[in-house]
């Protein structure tokens, strides 16, 4: 079965895109001499500036164009950044004190914040959910509160042995 031509107004698929992408960015780090550990950042500029120059979305024709051609778009070299030397490489260690920053000052009025009060207070619908909830939280602080009170009986009882092994 024969495939259907295809629309070359039809915005291209990731898959498209990706592989124009990788295209363009194998012929640059051939071209420039780039070191293979700045292929990730080679990569993700060529793609930006493809993306950037093409808001309404690539397009299949020209996916298909590109792949045809040797040639690279002239806004994709003009528009890359190719200098990707290590921070710190070439240059000598300078120590430099840091500047105070002004803090900057908001020429917009300050809204005031609601306040809890002037919020209306929502009462909670009844429903099972809420019924099963309420009960489980009545379980909880009955728990707890027997916790609490085992607590105190333990607390009262190492005080009073405390005091009968100080005394």
């Amino acid at each position: 079965m024969a495939k259907p031509a295809q629309n070359q107004d039809r915005i291209a698929t990731a898959k498209q895109f990706r592989a124009i992408v990788f295209k363009f960015a194998k012929q640059i780090q051939e071209l420039e001499n780039i070191q293979d550990i700045y292929w990730f950042r080679l990569w993700k500029q060529v793609q930006a500036v493809i993306a950037s120059n093409n808001p309404k979305g690539v397009t299949s024709g020209q996916v298909s164009n590109w792949f045809s051609s040797d040639e690279l778009p002239k806004y994709l070299i003009a528009n890359l950044q190719l200098d990707f030397e290590e921070k710190g490489t070439n240059q000598k260690s300078k120590k430099t004190t840091a500047k105070p920053i002004a803090k900057k000052v908001s020429k917009k009025p300050v809204k005031k914040t609601p306040t809890v009060s002037e919020k209306p207070t929502k009462t909670p619908k009844e429903s099972p959910k809420f019924k099963e909830l309420e009960a489980r939280m009545t379980f909880i602080e009955g728990e707890v509160s027997e916790m609490s009170e085992s607590i105190q009986t333990i607390k009262s009882g190492m005080e009073s042995i405390l005091a009968h092994l100080q005394g």
